[in-house]
């Protein structure tokens, strides 16, 4: 291989790499390369399984963050992809070469079609996220069977591996597509690894084990130290006769050593039987040599047993064993399709928009111009440490972000553009998805608000925000009067989310009209509940008289420090309305702030109902307080309601936006946007 050759191989190994962390397809860069080089097609094909092994190694180690909460799965479908690759790779091996040249123009045409249809089956997977129709968790048997199914194919071939395992788990598992992408990459490298591993270990160069690892027969055995001597046909061997062999056959036999030995040298003859009968002198200079002639010396009593003369046309060259190579007539037809193939790969790969996605945090493709980090890149999961919210690292952590309204009214406020620019032009942290329980909400159908609520969790986790899935009860204000509702809600939506590190429960949103040792008891069952799926996820517990800690039935935080709910990594919610929640208020909040974890789900800078003029002076102490105590906040709402608490103006969400900029905005809207993006 030329060093021209050399750098066209390694330039495609980069570029391939780089194609199968993202895209897929690689193979389709590396395959009509190596034919270039003078690779055969199937040689071409081990040759790209060993060099795809770091890139892919690699492409794993760079999505470690979008594999957090997967390693079960992962370890799983591994298996499956570890069976599939080494069979692939058995099948390629153990299959005449004949056969890969002559099905190979098949797997690149298949491999060509699903890059063509990859952005359609993108789309597909994207619209089936975006509905409301529930998926399966872990994919069961479907997935895995389909899985090491592909995998045989990426053992055998490889192209478009990658497309195959998102197709499937796309359909069949209920994740971000970048989620996604990080368990493809770690199986790619699994097939990629065990198929190299064996290429490794079993010669390759004819497709299967050569000639000289066969056993040999015992007699050849016997004599292995004789070899040399012995691969030299009869009329070349020592003789004992006093005139030596004659010039013309020296000569000859020289000759035929020079174009013959090389083929041989460094392995074992192909032995030949002894013959049943005398040999006559006109045969004496067959291919069987000395040390396989069954009266040669060292074989028997009589030391001047020879060869009788004869000339040197009695020494024919022996015929050279046949080679097994790749024929002109076969390989051009491969070597142009393999290249229209990978030219085309690069043309698709050009073709895609020019807003180029990058994968974020947590699954989100969004245009580069956007925010470098998305907040759960930056956190973590999070988790309640004395009396704060603290990042993965223990660090304590503010959330600033917004509450949608009841999506039994305004889910057509909560599209993709309107995620896209809470996200990315607010800057938001967190979004609070309020599932009510009445008013023609959850107990209607609760199957659909189920998969609303589902929805809603898997966009906002598109774009790396963290999720509070809020059961909204108001009325009736006992919490117990759904306790079954609740734990039918908790355990579906915690049961798909399980694996998410964005996710935070709020069991009860505003518990009015009842004691404080009654929503302690309904939190002490809902958050087994929850826990019994999502373990380590934080939970939010309202609180008395419409979480106020009590303050707005006459009581205060008190009877919540000295009768705490039973559970670890939970915190106390508070709710406050600016213009009708004053300074008694504001001074429980920060009594609370200094001994318990308190975060507050929701507040306005209007009056208790949302409505009615904007106290931003107000609102503004309660900011500057919870910034100095880092305490988490959720503005409510997200929508375009005719109240002054909602942030769009009227007919905003019927349009479909402008979402981004403050053109659309009320003038709550205006300020709390600008305090999220402080």
């Amino acid at each position: 291989m030329t060093p021209l050759e050399m750098l066209g191989v390694f330039g495609a190994g980069v570029g391939a790499g780089a194609l199968n962390a993202v895209v897929g397809s690689g193979t389709l860069v590396t395959f009509p390369v190596l034919l270039a080089a003078g690779l055969s097609p199937l040689t071409a094909t081990v040759s790209n399984a060993l060099g795809l092994v770091p890139g892919a190694v690699s492409g794993a180690v760079g999505y470690r963050r979008e594999l957090v909460g997967q390693g079960r799965r992962v370890r799983k479908l591994a298996v499956g992809s570890a069976l599939g690759g080494i069979t692939g790779a058995v099948l390629l091996l153990a299959l005449p070469a004949e056969a890969f040249e002559t099905i190979v123009p098949c797997l690149v045409a298949l491999a060509l079609v699903l890059v063509a249809l990859q952005p359609l089956i993108s789309r597909k997977v994207r619209e089936r996220r975006s509905g409301d129709r529930p998926v399966q968790r872990d994919g069961g048997r479907t997935l895995f069977a389909g899985l090491t199914l592909a995998s045989v194919y990426g053992g055998y071939f490889a192209a478009a591996q990658g497309i195959i395992y998102i197709s499937l788990m796309g359909l069949l598992l209920d994740e971000p597509l970048q989620r996604l992408n990080a368990v493809k990459n770690v199986l790619v490298a699994v097939v990629n690894a065990v198929a190299a591993v064996f290429f490794l270990f079993v010669p390759t160069s004819t497709g299967r084990p050569s000639p000289s690892s066969r056993p040999a027969p015992h007699w050849a055995v016997s004599w292995a130290p004789r070899r040399a001597a012995a691969s030299a046909p009869a009329c070349c061997a020592p003789s004992s006769s006093p005139s030596g062999p004659s010039p013309s056959s020296s000569s000859s036999c020289a000759e035929r050593r020079g174009r013959g030995g090389a083929r041989h040298r460094g392995r074992a003859p192909r032995a030949a039987k002894a013959p049943s009968r005398p040999l006559s002198s006109g045969r004496a200079c067959s291919s069987i040599s000395s040390g396989n002639f069954p009266n040669h010396p060292s074989r028997t009593e009589s030391p001047h047993m020879t060869p009788a003369p004869h000339p040197a046309s009695a020494c024919p060259q022996p015929s050279p064993r046949p080679r097994r190579r790749t024929r002109p007539e076969r390989r051009t037809p491969c070597l142009l399709l393999a290249a229209l193939s990978g030219a085309l790969l690069l043309l698709l790969t050009t073709a895609l928009p020019a807003t180029a996605a990058r994968p974020t945090g947590y699954g989100a493709d969004v245009p580069i111009t956007h925010r470098a980090a998305t907040p759960v890149d930056a956190h973590g999961r999070l988790q309640v440490c004395g009396t704060h919210l603290c990042n993965q690292h223990g660090a304590p952590v503010q959330l600033r972000g917004m509450s949608t309204h009841g999506t039994q009214w305004y889910a057509r406020c909560l599209t993709d553009a309107s995620l896209d620019a809470l996200a990315h032009d607010w800057r938001a942290d967190v979004l609070r998805v309020s599932t009510y329980v009445q008013e023609g909400g959850y107990e209607t159908d609760p199957a659909h608000f189920t998969a609303l609520a589902d929805r809603l969790v898997r966009q906002a986790s598109d774009r790396g925000l963290y999720v509070i899935v809020d059961w909204h009860m108001l009325t009736p204000g006992d919490p117990m009067a759904n306790l079954d509702r609740a734990a039918r809600f908790f355990t579906d939506i915690a049961s798909r989310h399980k694996d998410r590190v964005n996710v935070l429960y709020e069991i009860a949103n505003e518990p009015n009209g009842v004691s404080w040792s009654r929503i302690k008891e309904y939190a002490e069952r809902i958050i087994p509940v929850v826990r019994a799926h999502d373990p380590d996820a934080p939970v939010l517990v309202g609180t008395r008289a419409w979480s106020s800690f009590g303050v707005s039935e006459g009581a205060d935080e008190s009877e919540v420090l000295n009768n705490p709910v039973d559970a670890a990594n939970i915190m106390y919610t508070f709710h406050f309305y600016a213009a009708s929640h004053r300074d008694e208020y504001l001074a429980a909040l920060s009594r609370a702030a200094d001994r318990i974890p308190v975060f507050v789900t929701e507040f306005g800078t209007q009056n208790y109902a949302g409505e009615g003029a904007d106290d931003f002076a107000m609102s503004r102490r309660y900011l500057d307080l919870m910034e100095q105590k880092k305490i988490s906040w959720v503005n409510w709402n997200f929508s375009d309601d005719h109240r002054s608490g909602a942030v769009f103006t009227p007919g905003t969400c019927a349009a479909d936006g402008p979402w981004a900029g403050t053109r659309s905005l009320k003038p709550a809207g205006v300020w709390i946007r600008d305090r999220i993006r402080a």
